[in-house]
């Protein structure tokens, strides 16, 4: 897992060189090879939420590397407009359903969020509604559906992504968020 997650990293390097001596590594890289990168990426990152490593802290610790390497890639290819319809097609919506329902099914809730919901796969409200309402739905009363909750309340309300530049910012920080919006002494 080791170095896959490394080669995904030296990827996202080349997918985000904007400037200097690799800009125009960078723009070939988003030109002829982010499209399948992406594809392949998405694909890692559903054969590894789908491994069983509960309990075992040090492949759950592996696993999250892979996946958050996996997670900062997609991320740097949100961030870019030309790339974003390599983003949206039925595969990614049901790879990201996927991780989702992976993470909350086998991740221990202490390990930190898979937030694939804040790449540009997550920002289709609808993506995210199925994944609340299909018969493999999100469980409700689990911080993987709160995360989707969120994520489709800030795309309904308009917010832009710059809010979620952190990879891996999850639940605590969302909860935070919504906290300050909440009048406790009028609620009591």
């Amino acid at each position: 897992e080791e170095i896959l997650a490394k080669i995904i990293q030296l990827l996202q390097k080349v997918c985000e060189a904007t400037e200097g001596d690799s800009a125009e590594t960078g723009q070939t890289f988003r030109t002829k090879h982010a499209s399948l990168a992406t594809a392949q990426v998405f694909e890692i990152l559903v054969r590894n939420s789908q491994r069983d490593t509960y309990g075992n802290e040090e492949e759950e610790d592996e696993k999250m590397t892979l996946s958050q390497s996996c997670l900062a890639f997609l991320m740097a290819v949100s961030s870019f407009h030309e790339l974003r319809d390599c983003m949206r097609d039925q595969e990614k919506a049901r790879s990201c359903a996927t991780v989702l329902k992976c993470e909350e099914m086998l991740h221990r809730p202490t390990v930190q969020d898979v937030t694939i919901e804040q790449t540009w796969t997550g920002r289709s409200w609808k993506v995210l509604m199925n994944c609340l309402r299909s018969a493999d739905r999100l469980d409700s009363r689990k911080k993987v559906a709160f995360r989707a909750l969120v994520r489709i309340a800030d795309v309904l309300e308009g917010r832009t992504d710059s809010v979620h530049k952190k990879v891996g910012s999850g639940v605590t920080r969302l909860a935070s968020r919504e906290k300050q919006m909440w009048d406790e002494a009028a609620i009591r």
